[in-house]
This record gives structure tokens, sequence and C-alpha cells, in this order.
């Protein structure tokens, strides 16, 4: 859970955060994600969240909109 990534998996609606920097944290969270019965669920909240927030439709919209911000 570091840098953009929370906001990337939607605050870990859309994959799993990993909050501690050790091993034991991690291990811990990919054998949660072993175990869960959610996961084509999350797998799907996933894919609608980069499709609504980082598609490349979404990604060339915020540069256009970048552009004409600096146009004079």
């Amino acid at each position: 859970a570091v840098g953009a990534i929370p906001e990337v998996l939607d605050h870990g609606r859309c994959g799993y955060l990993v909050h501690e920097q050790n091993a034991s944290a991690l291990a811990n969270s990919i054998e949660q994600c072993r175990k869960d019965s959610n996961n084509s669920q999350i797998t799907e909240q996933a894919y609608k969240h980069i499709q609504q927030h980082y598609s490349h439709t979404k990604n060339a919209e915020a540069y256009i909109q970048l552009y004409e911000s600096m146009s004079i």
C-alpha cells in the first residue's frame, strides 16, 4: 500500500493491499487471497474500476484537458 496503489485498487475493493512492510504481512495477504471466495467479484470490480478511471480513453481525456489548460 504505497504511492498511488491504494487509489488504483480503490482502497482495497479491487485488490489486496499489504499495509505493513514485512514478509509475514505479505504472506498473510497472499494466504487471504488464496482462500478468499470473492476473487471473481474482486476481479470484476477491478476491471470496472480500471475501465472507468484508467482506460486509454480516460488517459487521453486527461491529457487533452491538461494541454487545453496550458494553452494560451
